[in-house]
This record gives C-alpha cells, structure tokens and sequence, in this order.
C-alpha cells in the first residue's frame, strides 16, 4: 500500500481491535461523533475527536469501535495522554484505507508518545490490492509500507492482540527503535500477518526493541 502504517510511539500497519467495555472506565464510542460504518463517509474526525476524549481522561479510557465498515483517509494520534492503559476496542469492525494507493499522503495512521495502550480485535484494511497488482505488471508503483515501530520517541508498554491481515512489504512487523530510547515492554500476542497477495511467508526485524510474544505469532518474534 502507498500509506504507511506509522505508530510514531509504536507504529503497526494494520492493526486490530475487540469489544468489551469496562464500567469503571469511560468509554467513548466513535459514532457518537459521527463515523459512520458504511465504508464511504470518512471517519478521521469521528475517531480523533474520541480519542481526544479518552487520553484527556484523568481515568483509564476506552475507545469502543462498534462492527461495520469504517473508511478512515488519514489520521494522527497524538499523546502524551493524561492517563496510562488507553484501550481501543473493535472485534467485528474494519478501518480502511483510501482506495487511491497513489495518494500524496506519506502516512495513514500514526501514533505519537502514547504510553500503555492495547488495542484488540477487528481489522485494519491498507488496501494493498491495487498496489500488489501494479507491482505485478511492472508498473511504476509506489515502494508501499511494512507495519513498523519507529523514532526516537520512547516506546513503553504497548500491546497488540488478535491481528491478522497481510503486507506489502516482506517485512511485516518491524520494531526500529532508537538507541538513545530503546523500545520496552512490547507485547505481540496472536499474530497472523502474511506478505502479498499470495500470502508467502512474512518477516520481522527488531532493533533496540525488547518485549514478549505469547500465543500464535506469525511472523516469529524478533525479541
């Protein structure tokens, strides 16, 4: 895909989300701000504007993604939050991406200095098949992006759970952390990422990064 999965604090590319709420943490539901699962309306508000919510909440809080299908064009979350254990919740949704891989925009979702936050369920759509196709006829296609962890902002205690999807680089999981702020903490549990439209077997690369993995983790871990 032409728009990079980029989590500043932790960047993952497709990510993945479930739906349990918790009574003793708020909760912000992103079509109460207007996101609409009809895969057309663009949601980028909807979900910033909750997630402004959640992370200046003094509590714990949650991000509840409902089933349907969401179209997200572009979006960056920023921190730091005022509280650490953001949730994002999303088991039977889909985020997709702009179907136009020759987009001008570099990214498509990014995170920036976020500590502790989890996010289960769901599915994160790049749609990389228009790129993996012009790729297969030799056209002049943009590099695409691997789902990766990266910069200098320091990278604590994120969690990824219940992922599953493909990438467009043979790459899939990469955790490129700084060496001055190595990343820690990271924790991989059932992972299923493959490369291409074949679906061949994909790789991952650590670099100053530590964390666990636990369950199925395709993938290996590079920790």
């Amino acid at each position: 895909m032409a728009k990079k999965l980029i989590m500043r604090f932790v960047t993952f590319f497709f990510l993945i989300l479930s739906t349990t709420k918790s009574a003793s943490m708020p909760s912000y539901n992103i079509t109460d701000f207007g996101a609409k699962p009809d895969g057309l309306t663009d949601s980028a508000k909807p979900f910033l504007a909750a997630w402004s919510k959640a992370c200046s909440s003094t509590k714990p809080a949650s991000i509840f993604i409902p089933s349907g299908t969401f179209f997200l064009s572009r979006a960056e979350f920023s921190g730091p939050c005022k509280s650490v254990g953001m949730r994002i919740f999303a088991y039977g949704a889909t985020v997709v991406a702009s179907s136009d891989y020759g987009s001008a925009a570099a990214t498509w979702i990014t995170f920036r200095q976020v500590k502790g936050l989890s996010i289960y369920g769901g599915k994160f759509n790049g749609r990389g098949k228009p790129l993996w196709a012009c790729k297969m006829a030799g056209g002049n296609c943009p590099t695409g992006a691997p789902v990766s962890f990266s910069s200098g902002i320091k990278i604590i205690g994120v969690s990824f759970k219940n992922i599953m999807g493909t990438s467009a680089t043979k790459i899939a999981v990469k955790l490129d952390c700084s060496e001055s702020n190595p990343c820690s903490g990271i924790g991989l549990d059932n992972i299923d990422l493959t490369y291409g439209q074949k679906k061949m077997a994909a790789q991952s690369f650590c670099r100053n990064a530590n964390g666990r993995s636990s369950g199925l983790v395709i993938p290996p871990s590079c920790f």
